[in-house]
């Protein structure tokens, strides 16, 4: 048994319950993203990137930024977005 090694640690307290086979193959295979970058955020909204950013910069709009170059949405803000843009439309 190698104590560096989790599935080694799991399986001497809960015996055949975890495999590194089930890891590797997940039957439905990975999760969607749940976040949008840029590029899949400003052709959800239909603006241009420059435009999203903007929006960004204004805190019109919420996202988060992983890192320094990278924005990131969630669904739901951009829907909360569209929503507010269209109660605004005659």
């Amino acid at each position: 048994m190698d104590l560096n090694n989790p599935y080694d640690v799991l399986n001497a307290y809960f015996p055949g319950e975890f495999t590194l086979r089930e890891r590797l193959r997940p039957e439905s295979g990975p999760p969607p993203s749940a976040n949008f970058s840029l590029a899949e955020a400003a052709e959800y909204l239909g603006v241009s990137q420059r435009h999203l950013k903007d929006l960004c910069l204004d805190r019109r709009i919420v996202f988060s930024k992983p890192h320094y170059r990278a924005f990131s949405f969630r669904k739901k803000d951009l829907d909360a977005f569209l929503d507010l843009y269209r109660s605004y439309r005659p």
